[in-house]
């Protein structure tokens, strides 16, 4: 009895002990799964696990994309989500998997301008605020794009070109048929010759010569240009086998370079254009042409600043020194006969003894076509244009980004590539002979900002190749833009009014030229954070034919812009956009001060499309377009400049105030910049080219040409004739 209840008294005293240990022994075990969890962390993957390989830049860029744009679609869905009056508003979200929806809506702040912690430019007369590139923002729209090709085939026709005959070989390889056609015993393949001519109205056109037989190791005329190849089944000549086309460049007459000296020797000149393409957007989609450019030897210019709105003025005035209404004075724009006499630079450099050469990688709507006709003469003595029109009109064509992406068997820019590279074999590698040439790219940037993310690869390639055939070592080689996105998904971002404004822009000088003209390149090293504007450019261009011109007042001023310099020569430190004759509107200089958006703002506002409508009226569009009344305001800022005393201070009597708002007819949305008299509440020397439209027209103006109405026209019958009431 008593040792029955000498047992109960001691499980009585080992039960909590009991307890207590297995607790214990729990934490211990729980301590040590943590504690070996996180020596697996830092020790290194488990020896069963398969290591990720490392990531190279632009895919990490692209995953980091994919990201950011997955979570602004979860932000919209869950947004749209809880938009919904018609769903039960009971319903509820599991708090350890749903996303807080006013978190990512504030991730994303309201689309204004962002006070400026760093610049691109900063002086007392200059604060250009810099913008990231991979921003969270920025990369929530940005979706990389794939490079599609335009067959898989073999080229059944090759090129060589012999550089004893200085002439181009054609070839048909036998092998290839069999892999395309092995039933085709008997092949017949021709080429035909492009050339170009106008009809009696003045219309540029192109011609197909009659088809030549092609026999082996055949031989091309010198002074062919371009031509299209057709295979086809010698029994059945509807069954076309394989058709292509080829630029050409070839040298009718040869001439090597004599001078030897660094001082005797002209630098070749390449510009490498690629259409809407910012500073930021250039880096975000292009991650390995970017850090190309960062090689020893190239400058980036980011103080480099559009001075009108789109790709023709813009481009007039680096390739001819003022836009088209400047240039007006000594040349018309409105025909195409009296445009070749205005003063392109390769005029200049042609008179100085260089070849020339000018291409694009689009028919419709090219630089010089779009608003006439184009050139009635070919402008340089190399021109790929009468090519590709003849393409256009005999070959297959793939749209892709808004333009033809591929033209036959081939990606359209793979053309103009091609071309350039010619160009650049035949006079910078084998003759040694200087050489200008001029070379612009739209049909991958000029409409979808991603899609230069698919143009990188390539355009790598090439200038690999040329850097390969040396072309680097003697040339003077430009990459440019003319100006950012201007509409769509970049402008609606709060560095917006950056992306559209600021055109990258690069430029390479080879290691004989910066150790005979040092004070150039320390120059241009300098001139990379200060403001430089097309203008800009274009005396660089007339400088590189005048090296003796040592000083700025040397070089003789430029007409429509006295105060612009060569990039070549150390630009004032303290320089204004009107210094560099940019406008107020495409200044990005100084910054704004977000207003209110009381009644003061918006008689701003209506007084601006007041005097939109006005200038329909005085241009008699109005009988066409409807006209423009105020949605809504979407915000104000007003211009904050700094004075001499370094104090931040408004204008006086005059106020400039930049303005983003939409309009009915429904659609319109615009950002315009005004100049406000505050004593007489009036606007001051209003500018319709200070108006720009943030999204595309498309159809919306299809009963006008004239391009700046474009931007403001909504024709009539267009829309619902009762939208006023809306």
């Amino acid at each position: 009895m008593e040792r029955e209840k000498m047992w109960h008294r001691r499980r009585s005293f080992f039960k909590p002990k009991r307890c207590t240990i297995i607790f214990f022994s729990l934490l211990l075990i729980f301590i040590w799964a943590n504690h070996s969890n996180r020596d697996d962390d830092a020790g290194g993957p488990v020896p069963d696990a398969i290591e990720r390989p490392s990531l190279s830049r632009s895919e990490r860029l692209y995953q980091l994309a994919k990201q950011e744009h997955l979570k602004d679609r979860q932000y919209h869905m869950l947004k749209a989500e809880k938009d919904r009056t018609f769903v039960d508003t009971s319903r509820g979200y599991d708090t350890t998997t749903a996303i807080d929806v006013d978190f990512l809506k504030n991730r994303n702040p309201k689309m204004t301008a962002k006070p400026a912690s760093r610049y691109f430019v900063y002086s007392r007369k200059c604060k250009m605020p810099y913008a990231d590139p991979f921003s969270s923002e920025a990369l929530s729209v940005f979706t990389p794009a794939k490079l599609k090709t335009c067959t898989n085939e073999s080229d059944l026709i090759t090129l060589s070109f012999d550089r004893n005959l200085q002439k181009y070989k054609i070839h048909v390889n036998s092998q290839v048929l069999i892999g395309l056609a092995p039933d085709v015993s008997d092949l017949k393949c021709s080429y035909q010759e492009v050339t170009h001519g106008r009809n009696v109205t003045g219309k540029f056109y192109s011609i197909l010569q009659q088809p030549v037989d092609i026999t082996p190791d055949m031989p091309l005329d010198k002074n062919m240009n371009g031509i299209i190849t057709e295979c086809h089944d010698e029994k059945n000549p509807s069954r076309i086998i394989q058709k292509d086309a080829f630029p050409l460049v070839q040298v009718v007459n040869q001439t090597s370079r004599t001078g030897s000296h660094p001082v005797d020797i002209q630098p070749s000149v390449i510009m490498l254009g690629l259409d809407t393409m910012s500073r930021m957007n250039f880096r975000r989609t292009m991650p390995r042409t970017a850090e190309f450019v960062r090689k020893l030897g190239w400058f980036e210019l980011e103080g480099y600043n559009k001075v009108a709105d789109n790709t023709y003025p813009n481009l007039c005035t680096v390739l001819a020194g003022g836009t088209p209404e400047e240039l007006k004075k000594i040349c018309s724009f409105s025909y195409a006969e009296e445009q070749d006499s205005c003063p392109w630079i390769w005029r200049d450099y042609k008179k100085a003894g260089y070849s020339t050469a000018y291409g694009e990688d689009i028919v419709e709507d090219s630089v010089f076509s779009v608003h006439d006709s184009g050139f009635r003469h070919e402008p340089t003595d190399f021109y790929l244009r009468p090519l590709l029109m003849g393409l256009t009109h005999s070959m297959r064509t793939y749209r892709r980004f808004g333009y033809d992406y591929c033209l036959g068997r081939r990606i359209t820019v793979s053309y103009l590539y091609d071309f350039c590279m010619q160009f650049a074999q035949r006079f910078i590698e084998e003759l040694e002979q200087p050489a200008f040439g001029f070379f612009w790219s739209c049909t991958f940037t000029h409409d979808y900002h991603h899609g230069a993310s698919s143009l990188d690869g390539i355009f790598m390639d090439y200038l690999e190749l040329l850097e390969t055939r040396q072309v680097f070592e003697k040339s003077i080689v430009i990459l440019l833009s003319d100006h950012g996105e201007r509409f769509g998904e970049l402008v609606e971002l709060s560095d917006g009014f950056l992306e559209e404004r600021l055109p990258m822009l690069h430029i390479y000088l080879p290691p004989w030229f910066r150790k005979t003209y040092n004070r150039f390149a320390q120059s241009l090293y300098l001139n990379r954070n200060r403001l430089s504007s097309p203008y800009d450019l274009h005396n660089t261009l007339r400088h590189i034919l005048q090296l003796n011109a040592s000083t700025s007042d040397q070089l003789p001023p430029l007409t429509n812009c006295p105060t612009s310099q060569s990039l070549l020569h150390t630009l004032p430190r303290e320089r204004s956009c009107k210094d560099a004759c940019i406008g107020d509107h495409w200044c990005t200089c100084n910054e704004f001060m977000a207003i209110k958006l009381n009644g003061d703002a918006y008689n701003i506002v209506k007084l601006t499309l007041f005097y939109i409508n006005r200038w329909l009226v005085l241009n008699q569009y109005n009988q066409k377009c409807d006209r423009l009344c105020l949605e809504d305001l979407d915000y104000a800022e007003r211009k904050v400049l700094n004075e001499d005393n370094g104090q931040e201070s408004l204008y006086g009597t005059i106020s400039i105030y930049r303005l983003r708002f939409h309009t009915n007819p429904p659609s319109g949305r615009f950002e315009a910049t005004v100049r406000y008299d505050n004593n007489r509440k009036r606007l001051s020397d209003f500018n319709i080219d200070d108006v720009s439209r943030l999204n595309r027209y498309h159809n919306d103006s299809l009963c006008i040409e004239d391009k700046i109405a474009k931007k403001f026209c909504f024709c009539r019958g267009t829309f619902d004739p009762d939208w006023t009431n809306q």
